[in-house]
């Protein structure tokens, strides 16, 4: 099994906003973890395993990429991204 290991960086939304990462090496012997925080959902939270075989090592360039379109994607789902609404009546 391998050790454990954490790795931190930042990613950079379309909108010049960015996002910090956790990625959390062989958090389990078939995935790693991302904990992705900053303003790309309405609690600032998110949370995504990568699954892998057993022991695997990804690419982290490639983990990278896929932690910036992951936060791209929660922010234009984001319906709270520009504040909560006024009603109009």
């Amino acid at each position: 099994m391998r050790e454990k290991t954490v790795k931190e960086f930042t990613v950079k939304l379309n909108n010049g906003e960015t996002v910090n990462v956790t990625w959390h090496i062989n958090y389990f012997a078939h995935a790693d973890h991302l904990e992705l925080r900053g303003c790309m959902t309405s609690t600032g939270y998110r949370s995504e395993f990568i699954n892998k075989a057993d022991d695997d090592e990804l690419d982290t360039e490639l983990v990278m990429e896929h932690a910036r379109r992951l936060a791209q994607e929660c922010w234009e789902a984001n319906e709270q991204k520009h504040g909560a609404q006024a009603t109009m009546f």
